[in-house]
């Protein structure tokens, strides 16, 4: 999470945009100093896994 400079990842829920089963993962990008940049996130389908 953000707030605590971690990475996260969602439980599995089906996507409303492709009635696929996904999950999104994220992590924080952050400078030299430790601030927060921006957040990286992705949706991964579980189809792209199997």
């Amino acid at each position: 999470m953000a707030e605590k400079m971690e990475g996260h990842i969602t439980q599995v829920y089906r996507s409303s945009a492709t009635d696929d089963f996904c999950f999104t993962v994220s992590v924080p990008i952050v400078d030299g100093q430790g601030r927060l940049l921006r957040v990286l996130g992705a949706d991964v389908r579980l189809s792209a896994l199997v």
